[in-house]
């Protein structure tokens, strides 16, 4: 049987799913990181995020976002780095030839910004922290 991981907003309203995983201990690690990128690329988000690991609705394949969520956190002035909109851009790409394009954009927005003698906040830091590893995680599920 095949697994699953959903993000979850408020109110349980379905945020993003994606499935076919051998186990549930693969689903829940690629599930927490989907919900690391999430809360880092979407910063600043109030809205807390829950994961669900089920086995998979074979009615429901591959991976789905909420379109609403997506519009709410897509426009520049819900994203406080400039780094954000890129790498917003290669989660939201479901093309995989064109999401290799926009993961390479993404790395070189966020390299840019670590080359960038500028100094970092802390929360700036934080959150290049926790994305890079989500990064090459969305790198390998590509492939």
């Amino acid at each position: 049987m095949a697994w699953c991981y959903e993000l979850r907003g408020s109110e349980n309203r379905l945020l993003g799913r994606h499935s076919g995983f051998k186990s549930e201990r693969a689903a829940r690690v690629a599930g927490q990181y989907a919900k690391r990128a999430m809360d880092c690329i979407c910063y600043p988000n109030s809205e807390t995020l829950t994961l669900v690991t089920k086995e998979n609705d074979t009615t429901t394949e591959g991976r789905s976002y909420d379109p609403h969520f997506i519009a709410k956190h897509d426009a520049n002035t819900n994203l406080k780095y400039a780094w954000q909109k890129p790498v917003l851009d290669a989660f939201q790409e479901r093309n995989p030839k064109n999401q290799l394009r926009k993961i390479s954009m993404a790395e070189q927005a966020v390299s840019d910004r670590l080359c960038n003698p500028a100094p970092f906040g802390v929360d700036e830091r934080i959150a290049l922290r926790k994305l890079l590893p989500v990064l090459r995680r969305l790198l390998h599920q590509t492939f």
